[in-house]
């Protein structure tokens, strides 16, 4: 039995791949993306590679994470050329990506926030998400998405922080917080 265009009930394939945004100041934006038995592939915007989300992603989930950030701070509205050459790099392998896979979850893991930073064009995102084969599921994450970005999107989540531990000046913990 079919599901529409979503989806085959015995298999739980989807036949047309939605694009989702996990966005907010809470917390579990990157959790939430990573796609349960799916072929799925991420490409991290801003981040090196090392948190405890992307070793779980790689080790217990066998996900390929492409990570291309710099330990240089970013600044909102102007990033430094360094920064600027990361996320370009992480845009051309994200195009890769949806060359590659005709279906699964492509994570562009915090995406929004290198696109309100100014490291990548909202232009250039609509572009990469409209490449798309119809079958492939695009999960884009970060805070701050773009009001095009949310229009464009099928589902769209707000992560909204409601009390935090470092608001006590508790530091953000291995395994917890990275």
């Amino acid at each position: 039995m079919k599901y529409g265009r979503y989806g085959d009930k015995e298999t739980g394939r989807a036949e047309t791949g939605l694009v989702q945004i996990y966005t907010g100041c809470g917390k579990g934006k990157t959790t939430a993306a990573a796609g349960r038995g799916l072929p799925c592939a991420a490409v991290q915007f801003m981040k090196t590679g090392d948190s405890g989300e992307i070793m779980t992603m790689k080790e217990k989930c066998g996900i390929p994470v492409f990570s291309y950030g710099t330990d240089r701070f970013c600044i909102p509205g102007a990033p430094d050329p360094e920064n600027i050459e990361a996320a370009e790099k992480a845009m051309r392998k994200a195009e890769e990506l949806i060359r590659q896979m005709s279906s699964g979850v492509l994570i562009l893991d915090e995406i929004c926030c290198a696109e309100s930073f100014g490291l990548v064009e909202t232009g250039r995102i609509l572009s990469l998400i409209g490449s798309k084969p119809e079958s492939l599921e695009i999960v884009m994450t970060g805070r701050h998405a773009a009001s095009a970005l949310i229009e464009m999107a099928d589902l769209v989540t707000e992560m909204k922080e409601i009390k935090h531990p470092m608001s006590k000046g508790i530091e953000a913990r291995k395994g917890i917080e990275y």
